[in-house]
């Protein structure tokens, strides 16, 4: 039992070691750099606030403040995006949205991307955005390619990836993303998506079963 209690010690000793971070965020007066285990320093203290390196931007990456704006840089400390935004949110990979004043727009360290200014940018699941203008919600795929027009008040996913339900006016509907366009009007209470091809939809007390050409009967419940 003891050499058992002895190894087992010692391999969550080894885990231990092997998980602190290489890069360390170290603090000398009012700015911040990076350090090693041992205190060495391995980026200066030149910024007014630094996070821990992770997978950002198709990179190891941290985001860090500078005169009061946000930007990335590598472990070597090299520039990856400038600081020039007031909020950097990692999105997928290589994809991060940027805010400039109080409007979001999209990033990727690889190409550009078409991005619109947006009030807010979300990832739906892991191949979409909805992105919100004016108060209302569309959506665009990672390359900021729009797929559904801001007309709609939120989304939210269903069992199959290409479907999306679309909410406006406390009513719901539903988008093909796949087709890029809504194959349901929002005028239904309820939706659930059944099969690729059939839907089940509820209107007041009344249920029925939906295609994709939108063609129903409802029957009371």
């Amino acid at each position: 039992m003891r050499k058992l209690i002895i190894a087992i010690t010692t391999i969550l000793y080894a885990l231990s070691i092997q998980a602190q971070p290489d890069l360390i965020p170290y603090r000398k007066g009012d700015q911040w750099g990076y350090c090693d285990k041992d205190k060495k320093i391995l980026i200066q203290p030149r910024f007014e606030e630094v996070n821990f390196f992770t997978s950002i931007y198709g990179n190891m990456a941290a985001k860090v403040k500078r005169d009061g704006k946000y930007g990335l840089i590598s472990e070597a400390g090299k520039e990856l995006l400038p600081f020039k935004y007031n909020e950097v949110v990692s999105l997928a990979p290589g994809l991060v949205k940027v805010k400039i004043g109080d409007k979001w727009r999209l990033m990727h360290n690889k190409h550009r991307v078409k991005s619109s200014k947006y009030d807010d940018i979300q990832l739906i699941g892991s191949q979409y955005l909805v992105v919100k203008k004016n108060k209302k919600a569309g959506i665009t795929d990672l390359n900021g390619k729009r797929l559904i027009s801001p007309k709609f008040d939120s989304f939210e996913t269903t069992r199959l990836v290409k479907y999306l339900l679309a909410r406006k006016n406390g009513k719901v509907g539903l988008v093909n993303l796949q087709r890029k366009k809504v194959m349901i009007p929002a005028i239904y209470d309820r939706i659930g998506v059944i099969t690729d091809n059939k839907y089940i939809v509820k209107h007041g007390n009344k249920y029925g079963l939906a295609n994709a050409k939108h063609k129903l009967k409802l029957q009371d419940v």
